[in-house]
């Protein structure tokens, strides 16, 4: 009696299940399950998604249907061991498809407009590259040009200057008018004196009272600063073209032999024979430039706000 009921029993059980669980349990058991990457679609849950598609909602909308305590607690184990692994990897073998091109190559080839760069633009002196001063203790100079020292005529100089009564040491170019030479002399002559480089003509000359070693171009005003020797080694600015002196600076205690301009035009380093490096800010430092206001100015523009 027991052993019959005992196998009545288990013949019961092993019929109440039903094929989905059985297969659920088989996946269970075997070894493919504890792989976390899973390398085929298989894994995608289509039992799942039938059960939640059909037998899940049969309860909410129907509560009658509900025949016996076991199918609710077959569903919600169903349902626990169904999405027990719902954030599994998947891992395809094939490769996603290449993009389409929206465009053919053959367009592709095709120049683009690309921004221009923008360039900046530096003035140069066409005089410059054209023609060339020198001065000597022969108190005499000469400008030179590139047409005639490069043809076969007797002289190749251009001008042949001797105005200046002691040695010109002192040149300087102009840097807004191409054809102003500015050229000074020595202490026999303490004269600072413009030419036009194209016509050989004295424009000025000024005696400035002791003799000029240097000269420098103001970059950002129309400004000459001259350096001088015996008696006082100063350096000088002068107003062009009134050659009205504006200030003296003072300190060295030789003659000033040299004197250079930083890239900003601002300040000017001297050297002199008294072995002493000095910087000026002689020159002050540029005024920028105002933008032009507009032509046609936007209507209300005056106003902050308008209610």
């Amino acid at each position: 009696m027991d052993a019959g009921s005992t196998s009545s029993s288990s013949n019961l059980k092993s019929g109440s299940r039903c094929p989905l669980q059985e297969q659920f349990l088989q996946k269970r058991n075997s070894r493919e399950n504890l792989d976390r990457f899973i390398p085929n679609r298989s894994a995608m849950d289509f039992d799942y998604a039938h059960y939640m598609l059909t037998e899940g909602r049969k309860g909410k909308e129907n509560p009658a249907m509900v025949s016996s305590p076991s199918k609710d607690a077959y569903r919600k184990q169903l349902a626990e061991a169904m999405n027990m692994n719902r954030t599994r990897i998947l891992a395809f073998k094939n490769k996603p498809p290449a993009p389409v091109e929206l465009f053919p190559r053959e367009f592709s080839s095709l120049p683009q407009d690309k921004p221009a760069k923008l360039r900046r633009h530096i003035p140069q002196n066409n005089n410059l590259r054209q023609q060339l001063a020198s001065g000597g203790n022969d108190n005499l100079l000469h400008i030179w040009d590139r047409s005639v020292a490069s043809s076969n005529s007797p002289t190749q100089w251009l001008h042949r200057l001797e105005d200046h009564t002691a040695a010109v040491k002192a040149l300087a170019w102009c840097p807004f008018q191409g054809n102003l030479l500015a050229s000074g002399g020595g202490g026999g002559d303490r004269c600072i004196k413009f030419w036009n480089t194209h016509t050989g003509a004295c424009l000025n000359s000024v005696d400035t009272g002791s003799q000029v070693c240097a000269l420098l171009w103001n970059k950002n005003e129309r400004e000459l600063l001259s350096s001088h020797g015996f008696t006082q080694n100063q350096l000088t600015l002068w107003k062009y073209p009134s050659m009205a002196k504006v200030a003296e600076l003072t300190g060295h205690t030789s003659r000033v032999l040299y004197m250079a301009q930083s890239p900003d035009g601002c300040t000017v380093a001297s050297a002199a024979g008294d072995e002493t490096l000095r910087f000026w800010n002689v020159f002050g430092v540029p005024e920028v430039a105002k933008s032009a206001p507009k032509a046609n100015p936007e209507p209300f523009a005056h106003l902050n706000r308008i209610r």
